[in-house]
């Protein structure tokens, strides 16, 4: 490993860790070289952490303070670049969202009162972080909420026509009608078992469709087209 004077911290991916290091745990507390700095090692993400956005998976995570060293710039110390990013964490235990809320709004009020050029008035919201949505812009959004309605739209079409089977099954059945009718059964048992019949082929149905949703979803989520991984130096 190549040390340094002051080396920053660095945490690796699972996957990056096992591709590149070959799972070596004596990696801990080493020293690589990120963009000619040194950088020390103190942890591997676990195996199902790629981040928190979706279709980019980081090679490795260093803390927003030393961004300069990952991309030889930094807006950090320019309060009146505004950078378009998310910032997720855990509220501490034992505090509450109204006063984790209260907590930011006092920084917020702090920083306004500080620099009132830069800083605009504001106030801090806290909820569950919606991942998939958060990162996209408006028009993107728009585009996804015109393919759920055209989905919708194809849905009902395939019900409609999943009736007229179901109508057109009835018809080609007269004769078996008409044999149980003869043979004493009441139309309203006819019906209760026409019924039960595309009540079960209908659940059945949903599901595989469930399941299948499932699979899918769970899949495109573990799918990350972008990697991102500057040149390391171990």
């Amino acid at each position: 490993m190549i040390a340094g004077p002051t080396a920053l911290h660095i945490v690796f991916s699972y996957a990056y860790w096992h591709t590149r290091f070959h799972d070596d745990r004596s990696v801990i507390g080493k020293m690589v070289q990120v963009n000619q700095h040194p950088f020390t090692v103190i942890g591997v993400a676990p195996p199902d952490f790629r981040g928190t956005i979706v279709f980019i998976s980081p090679n490795f995570f260093v803390p927003l303070v030393d961004h300069e060293q990952i991309d030889a710039a930094t807006d950090l110390n320019d309060r009146g670049a505004r950078w378009i990013f998310m910032v997720v964490g855990h509220v501490k235990a034992g505090m509450t969202l109204a006063s984790a809320t209260a907590d930011l709004n006092s920084i917020a009020d702090y920083l306004q009162k500080t620099y009132p050029k830069q800083e605009r008035p504001g106030a801090f919201s806290l909820g569950k972080p919606n991942l998939l949505g958060d990162q996209f812009a408006p028009s993107v959004k728009a585009f996804i909420a015109g393919l759920m309605l055209l989905a919708g739209l194809i849905l009902l079409a395939a019900c409609a026509n999943l009736g007229s089977l179901f109508t057109a099954r009835a018809s080609d059945r007269s004769r078996e009608i008409a044999l149980r009718l003869s043979l004493g059964s009441s139309r309203a048992r006819i019906l209760r078992g026409l019924f039960t019949e595309a009540v079960l082929l209908s659940v059945v149905g949903g599901a595989i469709g469930l399941w299948g949703s499932v699979v899918f979803l769970h899949r495109f989520s573990e799918w990350q087209p972008f990697e991102i991984s500057p040149h390391i130096h171990r």
